[in-house]
């Protein structure tokens, strides 16, 4: 998974975390606290990418 790494105030700075998650249901609020959370990930400089590879997402 590759995606754009947003800003801790939209479009500038880093971001303080992420917490990203798997389920094999579309997550919602009712669900989210069941849903499989993947490796804890540092967050890039805003606009970089931010790859991540984890066999826990291909689930």
């Amino acid at each position: 998974m590759i995606w754009t790494a947003p800003g801790d105030d939209g479009t500038t700075g880093t971001a303080a975390s992420y917490d990203i998650r798997v389920s094999t249901a579309p997550i919602t609020d009712a669900n989210f606290a069941s849903t499989i959370p993947v490796k804890e990930h540092s967050p890039a400089c805003s606009s970089g990418n931010q790859p991540i590879a984890d066999r826990s997402a291909s689930r």
